[in-house]
């Protein structure tokens, strides 16, 4: 399907589904990974803030999206005269807490950490947090995650308008040989994603 409407994979959700979502199959012995794919039906050239540590992967992404880009480098610091807006949906029965940053302020690290722990309180053991690409502070943003155990998870286009980046951290064991993929380029993704989640500490 994904050759046929000619979708771009920009994303690799590690362990989102639990296994026994897929008893009846018997299709797994493991949590199920999500590879995300898109397509621009709608072009909408727009600039992005890259994070200096992902700054090859998402280029290697970039290229291959049917839709312009502008890059800049983002290295402003988080603003102090922001509150930081998280959004989170728990899903209780996958075990998953989905948080996007509406905005990102100098309390982040703080604003996480509360999410967190309320997302525990309900089961949750994948957490993903989705980020605005167009913040100039989107590599601050990044730095904090990543000293929390989040680790890459790809491009979201136009998720909030702008481009979205996902981060994501697991409080599970991955099942990285269960996952199995088409594409050279999906699998580039997925070694990616395990080098950067080792480089995470976790």
């Amino acid at each position: 399907m994904a050759l046929t409407f000619q979708v771009i994979e920009t994303a690799l959700e590690i362990a989102l589904m639990p296994v026994e979502t897929y008893s009846k199959e018997q299709s797994s012995t493991g949590r199920v990974a999500a590879l995300n794919s898109f397509r621009s039906y709608a072009s909408r050239p727009h600039q992005i803030f890259l994070p200096q540590v992902y700054e090859s992967i998402l280029k290697r992404i970039y290229e291959r999206l049917d839709d312009r880009r502008d890059f800049a480098a983002s290295g402003q610091p988080l603003p102090a005269d922001i509150r930081t807006q998280i959004q989170m949906s728990v899903f209780e029965s996958a075990g998953v807490a989905r948080m996007t940053i509406a905005q990102s302020g100098a309390d982040l690290n703080i604003a996480l950490v509360e999410h967190e722990q309320q997302a525990r309180k309900q089961k949750t053991v994948v957490f993903q947090v989705r980020l605005n690409l167009s913040e100039p502070w989107a590599g601050r943003v990044v730095d904090v995650l990543r000293q929390q155990g989040y680790f890459f998870g790809g491009v979201l286009p136009r998720w909030l308008d702008s481009d979205g980046l996902l981060m994501q951290k697991l409080e599970c064991p991955p099942d990285y040989d269960g996952i199995l993929l088409w594409s050279d380029f999906a699998k580039e993704l997925l070694e990616f994603i395990r080098k950067d989640r080792e480089s995470c500490g976790t």
